[in-house]
């Protein structure tokens, strides 16, 4: 009886409050089981994030030219398992869906990786990329690489890497922040954060500590900056900015305090500033060391052309930006709420309306006891939102599109993921719903339901697109 009690007070004490419980369960029963389910390299790129973790993993930090690619000497091994499984080795090629059984997956593990038969594996799209957001994948690699694990084994350890550390910073996210923990729950429980989670993808470090970083600087627009929480920040800017910069505005949530004036203010203020400079700083850093290793796999792109072009003509982007979002805004809400495969698998409709029904009851629950912040925070966050959609936008105009172009391709309604709990706590602040403990309880079970659904769901749009469960082929 007494270790009962002594459990349940440690588990009260990790996990103080209903909402991070069933976070944290909603995301483990979500994304661990993918981590099996979704057959290997069939997330988006990544058998490219695959190699480059590995090569982290060793501590091989910096990827290597080699003519017009970019990537490093690894084990044969790994890129000839990308190609059994799809048939290419090739970066940019079509990705069928094909029926792909468990049982014919989990045939590969007597693969062995041979890790002294090496040659020049390309990985172009990933060896820029900083070895931050690896982290999870790269420890798992070299510990199962210490135990003599083939390719594939390594594949699923740093698949239940990422997904276990995700889920943690999530459960963390939804602890720390002082209002909308249900926003941040529901946000980062989208079907398409599960499938990143379940990947070795480092887009799942960077929509998690995305999430974070937006509950610790929300908390600090109303409690101030602690040293625990500017170092924690810091770093967590530090992971997502390097990654991909144009979630720099996210670091300047914290330049809007919900203090009322006097030094506070002003000692927040200075913190944020100091914590966007510090994460700015490594990431721009990483870039330039990194400047070679950034080559175009399109024709007719030329990012110098096309910024002259931009330049030129100051009101072009804004009204090519504007037809884009008229044109492909749905295409982006389907691609954010999730598409399993290399994208091209959409999840049933229903899964659609759930997230949003989800994401509209997220922002209609006030608790009596939470702070009650200006409408100036929510305007502030939602122009931040708006910036980083324009950067997203114009980072893939730059470097996607032809010269000119009267639209932005290449835009993924995943690349909004790390900015949406910012923009659910942003609604949340505007839309400020008289407080009512009886129907956050209410709201709050329902949106806790609508995230198992949609897990439930996507984990049967896998099972269901490769035949999963089916026989061997």
């Amino acid at each position: 009886m007494n270790r009962i009690r002594s459990w349940r007070a440690w588990w009260s004490a990790l996990l103080p409050d209903t909402v991070t419980r069933w976070a944290l369960l909603v995301g483990l029963l979500g994304a661990v089981p993918l981590v099996l389910l979704t057959p290997p390299f069939q997330v988006a790129d990544e058998p490219q994030h695959f190699e480059r973790a590995y090569q982290i993993s060793r501590l091989d930090l910096i990827g290597h030219a080699h003519g017009r690619e970019a990537g490093a000497v690894l084990p044969v091994s790994l890129s000839a398992m990308a190609r059994d499984i799809l048939g290419t080795d090739a970066i940019d090629a079509d990705r069928p869906i094909t029926p792909r059984p468990l049982s014919a997956s989990l045939a590969g593990l007597g693969r062995p990786l041979d890790p002294d038969r090496v040659a020049f594996t390309a990985f172009t799209g990933a060896a820029p990329y900083s070895p931050l957001p690896y982290m999870p994948q790269a420890i798992a690699i070299a510990i199962g690489r210490s135990f003599g694990m083939g390719p594939l084994a390594l594949l699923y350890a740093a698949r239940l890497a990422n997904a276990l550390a995700a889920i943690v910073l999530l459960a963390l996210a939804v602890r720390t922040a002082p209002v909308a923990r249900e926003a941040l729950a529901f946000a980062g429980l989208m079907p398409m954060a599960l499938y990143q989670y379940a990947s070795a993808s480092p887009d799942a470090m960077t929509i998690a500590t995305a999430l974070l970083f937006t509950a610790i600087a929300t908390r600090a627009i109303v409690r101030g900056w602690t040293g625990r929480t500017v170092a924690a920040a810091g770093l967590l800017g530090a992971v997502f900015c390097s990654h991909k910069l144009v979630y720099a505005p996210i670091l300047l949530i914290g330049l809007v305090p919900a203090m009322a004036g006097g030094r506070a203010r002003l000692r927040t203020i200075g913190l944020s500033v100091a914590i966007a400079l510090f994460a700015l700083g490594v990431a721009i850093a990483w870039f330039a060391l990194n400047s070679g290793l950034a080559l175009t796999r399109l024709p007719d792109t030329d990012v110098h052309a096309q910024a002259a072009f931009l330049i030129g003509r100051p009101m072009a982007f804004p009204a090519i930006l504007w037809a884009s979002l008229q044109s492909y805004g749905m295409l982006y809400y389907f691609g954010m709420v999730g598409a399993v495969g290399w994208l091209v698998v959409p999840l049933p409709a229903t899964a659609y309306l759930f997230a949003l029904f989800g994401m509209i009851l997220t922002v209609c629950i006030r608790r009596p006891d939470e702070p009650v912040l200006p409408r100036l925070v929510g305007v502030w966050q939602l122009l931040l939102v708006a910036g980083g959609i324009a950067l997203v936008a114009l980072a893939l105009y730059l470097t996607w599109n032809t010269v000119g172009s009267a639209a932005i391709l290449g835009v993924q309604g995943r690349y909004f993921l790390p900015l949406l709990p910012l923009l659910l706590v942003a609604c949340t602040l505007l839309v400020r719903v008289p407080p009512d403990a009886a129907r956050a309880r209410l709201f709050g079970r329902i949106v806790a339901v609508v995230a198992v659904l949609q897990a439930l769901v996507l984990d049967a749009t896998v099972v269901t697109a490769y035949s999963v469960f089916g026989g061997a082929v």
